[in-house]
């Protein structure tokens, strides 16, 4: 058998050279394993926008009877946000940020564009006719961006922008109504004899207070919530029932 000059038998591959070949093919498939990697962060950081949450700054919004199209929006922290809004219903409506800041009230038809300060904590607007809100007439916005939660979980800040000291009541269950406070008789009055009964409701919205301390714009028929009660017997006419709004 004629050997090499390198001490290697002719016809048999040295060892050393497989093993310095797979290693070479070893680090060659990591870097393009790294680089794959590497590549694939990117696309994922450009779809997901690592570069922070975006959100929109102006949107169309309806307001129908009873509900606001779209019921929720996202929007950016620090930014000014543009709202044009168009009463779609059958009823005067608008739309207000924490029932303070927003459009006038707005009959059938028509339309109105307004904008809001930047925002810095999630927030809800709503119609501010009396039971609207409560019937589902609200707009949450929820503020991409914004402070991460406190230990209690809540926002480091409870309340945008635009209304620095926050709306929500305050209600004391110990504290007293105030003087001029008048409570409502549960004993119902007798009923009249009369079978012809001409009823007349003034329909206003008033500023009232519904606890002790804390005050409402409330729909109120002949200056009380709720309106008298109207009570007849089978058989009884009543020729009009008319309301003064």
């Amino acid at each position: 058998m004629e050997t090499s000059t390198h001490g290697t038998p002719q016809g048999e591959t040295s060892s050393t050279g497989w093993w310095v070949t797979t290693f070479v093919i070893g680090v060659f498939a990591l870097l393009i394993a790294i680089v794959a990697f590497v590549a694939a962060l990117d696309d994922n950081s450009s779809a997901s926008g690592a570069t922070g949450p975006t959100g929109k700054t102006e949107f169309d919004i309806e307001l129908k009877d009873i509900d606001v199209v779209p019921a929720a929006i996202e929007v950016p922290a620090g930014q000014a946000i543009t709202l044009h809004v168009t009463n779609t219903g059958a009823m005067a409506h608008d739309l207000k940020l924490n029932g303070t800041t927003g459009t006038a009230l707005l009959p059938p038809g028509e339309s109105e564009t307004i904008t809001w300060a930047a925002l810095s904590a999630d927030a809800e607007a709503w119609c501010t006719v009396p039971g609207h809100k409560e019937a589902g007439m609200t707009l949450a916005i929820t503020v991409l961006g914004a402070p991460a939660a406190t230990d209690h979980g809540a926002t480091a800040t409870t309340a945008p922008a635009t209304d620095p000291g926050g709306t929500a009541a305050t209600i004391d269950p110990q504290a007293a109504p105030s003087e001029d406070f008048t409570g409502r008789d549960p004993v119902l009055s007798a009923a009249e004899t009369a079978t012809v009964h001409e009823i007349s409701l003034d329909a206003t919205e008033e500023l009232i207070e519904v606890a002790p301390g804390v005050t409402q714009m409330m729909w109120t028929f002949n200056g009380q919530v709720p309106g008298p009660v109207l009570r007849g017997s089978i058989g009884d006419i009543l020729p009009a029932l008319v309301a003064d709004l």
